[in-house]
């Protein structure tokens, strides 16, 4: 026999959570939308997926990371040479060549020449 005492469980709207989640709404968004409170969410997750927010959020954006990405390469392969730039520093390490030059020990040499 259980005790039911308390108010019943709020359903989680897991169609709404996933539709936000798939932009990275954060858990504070998914609160508001769903009337629920952070940790109400947070447990259902875990019970439900035996992960957390944060695991279950990158999981949702997967897709749209996919899309975006693809969507990316499409522009750039048409020759958008910004998005090409972009895409080899992300994905192939490729870097702007960066030179610094130091002055400090050029001035010490010349201060200890004016002293002779």
């Amino acid at each position: 026999m259980t005790n039911n005492i308390g108010r019943p469980k709020k359903e989680l709207d897991w169609k709404l959570i996933d539709s936000i989640l798939q932009f990275g709404a954060r858990l504070i968004d998914c609160s508001e939308m769903c009337e629920m409170s952070d940790d109400s969410i947070q447990k259902r997750i875990r019970e439900e997926y035996n992960c957390t927010f944060s695991e279950y959020r990158d999981r949702k954006m997967s897709k749209m990371r996919m899309k975006l990405l693809q969507k990316q390469y499409d522009v750039a392969m048409q020759g958008n040479v910004a998005l090409l730039i972009w895409l080899g520093k992300q994905h192939l390490g490729q870097q702007d060549k960066q030179e610094v030059t130091s002055f400090v020990n050029e001035i010490k040499i010349k201060k200890e020449d004016e002293n002779l």
